[in-house]
């Protein structure tokens, strides 16, 4: 577990092109005013512009990602790729247990095959 120094700078990412864009800023917005007067912190919009989230996310320069996205490119993997790629540290799970934990068939076979009950 990293722990947070009061001089890092952390990006917020919030919206995303989901069904679930709105709470996604509601959460964003909660967390941005918990730690704006703690540490150095910026809100990243996401939308359907790739170009633009890269160069946002290079042109913040943050230490840390606090990750808000919800659903479809926010808890499936494909924003944690990206992270990985700028090498920015972020909260959430990494790519494969996102993807998994999104593909509620996969997930199921997984639970299946270690003998975990699961909801059908």
């Amino acid at each position: 577990m990293v722990n947070l120094k009061k001089s890092d700078k952390i990006s917020i990412l919030r919206g995303g092109i989901s069904d679930e864009k709105k709470i996604s800023i509601l959460t964003a917005n909660q967390v941005y005013d918990v730690l704006k007067n703690k540490y150095k912190t910026t809100l990243i919009d996401v939308e359907l512009n790739c170009e633009k989230l890269l160069q946002d996310l290079i042109n913040s320069k943050p230490d840390k990602i606090f990750n808000c996205l919800h659903g479809y490119f926010g808890e499936d993997g494909q924003v944690q790729s990206i992270l990985n790629y700028l090498k920015i540290p972020y909260t959430h799970s990494g790519v494969l247990a996102s993807s998994i934990a999104m593909n509620k068939i996969v997930s199921k076979k997984i639970y299946k095959s270690l003998g975990v009950k699961y909801p059908k």
